[in-house]
């Protein structure tokens, strides 16, 4: 009994040693803190004592109106991003978007009197897989020259093939340049179609790497250049290139290249327009396929899938390219169509237009007379 009672006490005694040790520690840790808070407080600047010393934080901690990002700092509405400071239209940038680089363009033209003249180049596959579509193309024709013929356009019509591994221009091109003519058609309308149907079925057996695009192009630079046959398209007719077929586009350069060398020859480049009837639904990923409809949208043309009804394609795009009779081509792409401008004669046109931005054109409600000067200004992204 004596003996536990002798632990106890030795415990109890030991526990108050440590724990005046650690308040002893304590406070010497406390002392040595606080001689350096002294130090510390002696190098600080005074504390103000009047109000008008005060120094108010801004409400918001830096991130509020006021703190460098508000109204009138420079970032907002009239702080060197809006109107009137150097940016809106007029002075060569965009005022929604800063970054944009805008230059001015002026497009004229002179109201004909006569007919309108429309020159058709068709670019069409003589690969193994191309007779139904060909003979699609041919028993569909008539449905797609009705509206030349209610319009009286004044057109001419060449026939290639997407074989560039050949002349370009063969016996066929020379015959259809001479013989799918407005004149002709007028003078024999029986004869003229028979013709049609016939040089448009230009055979099988061509080249399987299929170069459309640049077929069009080596046909253009000789037409427009030296002419073929004693025929030549015309430099202020629209030059419209049809594209048919079911396989991708082999073609060596870019769409970019092959476009500047068709549009070269014009003064105006809206007035080339390419349209498309291949395949749209092939299931395959390339991007060779997309180049025939690419060019196509570059262009304000339209495309068509060559797997469907002929008839219904032929029709449409027939309408589509005869409806340009009545349209005014654009060189280049509006960025901002809102703001085109159009004047007859010198004078504004406010209204009694629109603007078709398919096919990038300019279209009056009421032809202006004929001899009317027309001017379209508006601007393009540099």
């Amino acid at each position: 009994m004596k003996t536990k009672n002798l632990k106890t006490l030795f415990l109890l005694g030991a526990s108050m040693v440590l724990l005046s040790s650690c308040q002893e520690e304590e406070f010497y840790e406390k002392e040595i803190f606080d001689t350096y808070m002294d130090q510390y407080q002696d190098q600080l600047p005074p504390v103000p004592q009047g109000p008008s010393d005060l120094i108010e934080p801004p409400t918001g901690g830096g991130t509020n109106p006021g703190d460098g990002t508000n109204p009138g700092d420079g970032t907002n509405p009239g702080g060197g991003t809006n109107p009137g400071d150097g940016t809106n239209p007029g002075d060569g940038t965009d005022p929604e978007e800063p970054g944009v680089i805008l230059e001015n363009v002026s497009d004229s033209h002179t109201q004909k009197d006569g007919k309108t003249k429309i020159d058709i180049l068709w670019v069409v596959d003589d690969s193994g897989s191309m007779r139904d579509e060909q003979n699609d193309l041919a028993y569909n024709f008539n449905v797609f020259i009705n509206d030349f013929v209610e319009k009286k356009i004044d057109f001419k019509m060449g026939i290639v093939t997407t074989d560039t591994n050949r002349n370009t221009i063969t016996d066929t091109t020379k015959e259809s340049l001479e013989k799918l003519t407005s004149e002709k058609m007028t003078q024999n309308k029986s004869a003229f179609m028979q013709d049609f149907e016939r040089l448009i079925k230009v055979g099988t057996r061509g080249y399987p790497r299929e170069k459309g695009i640049k077929a069009s192009e080596n046909f253009t630079n000789v037409i427009f250049n030296n002419g073929v046959a004693q025929q030549k398209f015309r430099d202020d007719a629209y030059y419209i290139v049809v594209y048919v077929s079911d396989e991708p586009d082999q073609s060596d350069k870019t769409l970019e290249n092959h476009l500047s060398q068709l549009t070269k020859w014009k003064e105006n480049a809206g007035l080339v327009k390419t349209y498309a009837i291949v395949n749209t639904r092939h299931g395959r990923s390339s991007a060779q396929y997309e180049r025939y409809q690419e060019m196509s949208r570059m262009t304000g043309g339209q495309i068509a899938d060559i797997n469907d009804d002929f008839h219904v394609t032929l029709k449409d795009l027939g309408t589509q390219i005869a409806e340009l009779a009545d349209n005014f081509p654009l060189s280049k792409t509006p960025y901002d169509p809102t703001k085109i401008e159009v004047l007859v004669n010198g004078v504004k046109w406010d209204s009694g237009w629109s603007y078709n931005a398919e096919n990038n054109t300019i279209k009056f409600e009421t032809i202006p007379e004929a001899g009317a000067d027309i001017k379209v200004n508006y601007q393009v992204e540099e």
